[in-house]
């Protein structure tokens, strides 16, 4: 074989090869069936960039709720307009917990690390404080477990309200030193939670507390 038969069947082989292994599809990219896309929603009255938490509510899909400094928020088309519902009080300082009824959108529960929890029926424009408030300092992380089973945490134990939030009975009093910051519910059992307690561990029940 010659030098020149021999360079002619290696290009030969290697052509074959390679059309093999990699195969002019596999080469090319593939494309997302689903590519991200993200727009920023608003304006937001008062409100400005610092926009704190969001709550929405399975009663009103097109409803969002938001927690800024300068207030509570509201939308009522998905976020593409907002309105200020109401300022906070100076105790809250922007820094609230926000909560939304299941079954009434216009039921609000409000918590902040100073301020006191507050409940609103009207969709944030007025608050109150419950006939029966959950004692303690720094409430947080109100939640709605149903349409009517709210559980709060604070500095000194777990509240449970019945009501929608207007009177609360405590249901976990020793966090053995700890704090809870956070409750996880169980979607479809009302009774069924757990309670991160930092700086202990996580505690869970299955008859509400």
């Amino acid at each position: 074989m010659t030098l020149s038969n021999l360079r002619t069947t290696g290009a030969l082989l290697a052509t074959t090869l390679f059309a093999t292994v990699s195969p002019t599809s596999a080469q090319a990219p593939i494309a997302p069936s689903r590519v991200p896309h993200w727009e920023q929603l608003g304006p937001m009255p008062g409100a400005g960039p610092e926009i704190i938490r969001l709550a929405d509510t399975a009663a009103d899909p097109d409803r969002i709720y938001a927690v800024s400094r300068a207030g509570i928020l509201a939308s009522f088309d998905r976020g593409s307009s907002w309105e200020l519902r109401s300022r906070h009080s100076v105790a809250y300082g922007g820094w609230a917990f926000l909560s939304a009824s299941p079954t009434d959108p216009d039921l609000l529960l409000r918590a902040g690390l100073l301020g006191k929890l507050e409940r609103s029926v009207d969709g944030g424009l007025t608050w109150m404080r419950p006939t029966l408030p959950p004692d303690g300092p720094q409430h947080r992380a109100p939640k709605f477990a149903s349409s009517g089973t709210v559980y709060i945490s604070s500095l000194l134990g777990i509240w449970r309200s019945l009501d929608g939030g207007d009177t609360f009975e405590e249901v976990l009093g020793d966090l053995q030193g700890g704090y809870c910051t956070y409750l996880g519910v169980d979607a479809t059992d009302p009774l069924h939670l757990y309670a991160p307690v930092g700086g202990v561990g996580i505690f869970e029940t299955v008859d509400g507390g």
